[in-house]
């Protein structure tokens, strides 16, 4: 294994969400996406247990395995579908746990960085659609959460049986923002043409 310098040992330590994410030393791609994996179903228990804030954890920390190994910091890289699709997964895995704290705008967040990873993931559209839906209600938001749901219908991966939970949100989503838009009048000095 060869040695680098690790920023840790700097006094450079960076967190997001409470996890350490200094850069690895150098580690190689099975080693790192061995530890996202680990991280991952860790986080995946914890979710299944109802602790959502100790599951964040872990799905940032598998995010940040997996954003090492592209060394990339940001999002995803178009040439690389095997971590694309992982960081996807991650993101709306820690959306779904957002949403269970009710943590609607970082859940929405994590949904749209899903989607930029792999834009048939139908997760990431859904929870973007359910963090809006759950929001404050603005007209704005529910247009986007309706395009977001028709974006999850268009899913080949969208399995049979959630179409019919996808379709009956987007139908409820139509209603609200019929409704918001028969609330909300125009300005007096405002005409329709």
């Amino acid at each position: 294994m060869v040695e680098t310098e690790n920023l840790e040992t700097k006094g450079e330590r960076e967190t997001e969400g409470g996890v350490n994410i200094s850069k690895l030393s150098i580690c190689d791609e099975e080693e790192a996406r061995e530890k996202a994996s680990t991280a991952k179903s860790e986080g995946n228990a914890l979710f299944s247990a109802n602790d959502h804030e100790n599951a964040i954890k872990k799905y940032t920390e598998a995010l940040n395995y997996i954003k090492r190994i592209s060394e990339n910091e940001n999002v995803c890289h178009n040439d690389d579908e095997l971590n694309n699709k992982m960081l996807s997964v991650l993101y709306a895995n820690r959306a779904a746990a957002y949403i269970g704290m009710k943590r609607w705008i970082p859940a929405c967040r994590d949904g749209l960085l899903s989607a930029e990873c792999d834009e048939t993931n139908w997760k990431a559209y859904w929870r973007q659609a359910r963090s809006l839906l759950s929001m404050i209600p603005k007209r704005f938001r529910t247009v986007k959460a309706i395009e977001a749901l028709e974006k999850c219908l268009d899913c080949d991966t969208l399995p049979e049986k959630q179409k019919q939970n996808v379709r009956a949100e987007l139908q409820n989503a139509k209603l609200k923002l019929d409704k918001q838009e028969e609330e909300t009048p125009l300005p007096e000095n405002c005409t329709i043409q």
